[in-house]
């Protein structure tokens, strides 16, 4: 069981392992309108067209920051030579974005990935550590641990209770009410509660998927409930720990978390408390020095070392080989020990 309260804020990279494309990878996907196709009963080609296009040409890394640039825009379809409006389209970036990202994600639902991992299953390493010492039932709601997901996908809910189901042997409805014991928030929406669509099964209505994720322009006032309760969960937590997170400094910002003054905007109990005073942790799997030291400058603010800060057993270059399964078991991010992680 998890004793000390653990904060997992996740990226696309630790969905990665479960079949889901990284925000590069999911780039390249919705940057083909082949891939689209399922969204021409709602769209038109030009527009599928125009919106790929126009992606592809802003060459930003990820779907969100298109979206935060272009969200509000109508899809047009230009004659690049002319500087001609051929085609006037019906549909916001914003909103044909959200069909698009709805429609990729909801084809990477898929069970079995969740259960048979070739690398990197660290959901696993975490659900056992959450059952250690073989804890009945009744002492599994007492696991201290919350998660904060800038992900879309219900990857960790479905495998929580597919576990659940069947490792206490329970029924789907008893199982729900262990899961939610866990408190996992996405800030940025998701493909839809499981209760309403299965995981796995073919969205009636794409648009309804699409409707439950939001992209930054609709998440910038400082009053958003989710980051206020992301926010909280940081304020409960003794360790923090980053798993696949892409470290974008708005994202750090808005959870109040990287020790500049504008977090204090957005309401975050920042009084004697940063991050880097708390013990926590973030893998690094592929990350330079380079990289790290800013990860490092993100969070800390100031970059001054925090008090009680151990040194590395691993070299950076030896971390940065780590998956993140790996990563979790180097650190003992769920162990007893009282000790600052980097």
């Amino acid at each position: 069981m998890i004793n000390t309260k653990t904060l997992l804020i996740v990226g696309a990279g630790a969905s990665h392992p479960y079949g889901y494309p990284t925000g590069i990878k999911l780039k390249g996907e919705l940057c083909d309108p082949k891939n689209l196709t399922d969204l021409k009963s709602l769209v038109l080609d030009d527009e599928l067209t125009e919106f790929c296009r126009a992606f592809k040409g802003s060459q930003k890394y990820s779907i969100d920051a298109f979206l935060a640039q272009r969200g509000k825009d109508q899809v047009l379809k230009t004659n690049n030579l002319k500087k001609e409006t051929t085609f006037n389209g019906s549909i916001t970036y914003e909103k044909l974005g959200k069909l698009a990202i709805a429609s990729q994600l909801t084809k990477c639902e898929k069970l079995n990935n969740l259960l048979v991992v070739k690398d990197d299953h660290w959901m696993e390493y975490l659900w056992n550590r959450m059952t250690a010492n073989e804890i009945p039932k009744s002492k599994f709601v007492d696991n201290q641990l919350k998660i904060i997901s800038f992900n879309y996908d219900r990857a960790l809910e479905q495998y929580f209770q597919t576990v659940i189901e069947n490792h206490f042997g329970v029924s789907n409805e008893e199982a729900i009410t262990l899961r939610k014991s866990i408190e996992i928030i996405h800030v940025y929406g998701y493909l839809q509660d499981l209760e309403e669509r299965p995981y796995g099964e073919p969205p009636i209505d794409i648009s309804k998927v699409a409707n439950c994720i939001k992209v930054i322009p609709e998440t910038r006032n400082a009053d958003d409930q989710e980051f206020e309760k992301a926010r909280q969960m940081i304020d409960w937590a003794t360790r923090i720990c980053f798993i696949g997170f892409g470290f974008d400094p708005l994202n750090l910002t808005r959870l109040g978390v990287n020790g500049l003054p504008m977090s204090k905007f957005f309401g975050a109990n920042l009084d004697g408390k940063r991050i880097g005073n708390s013990q926590y942790g973030f893998s690094r799997y592929g990350k330079t020095e380079t990289d790290i030291n800013n990860v490092k400058r993100l969070l800390i603010g100031n970059y001054e070392t925090p008090t009680g800060v151990i040194g590395e057993s691993f070299s950076t270059k030896g971390l940065s080989k780590l998956k993140t399964m790996k990563y979790l078991e180097h650190i003992d991010l769920f162990g007893d020990a009282r000790r600052i992680l980097f």
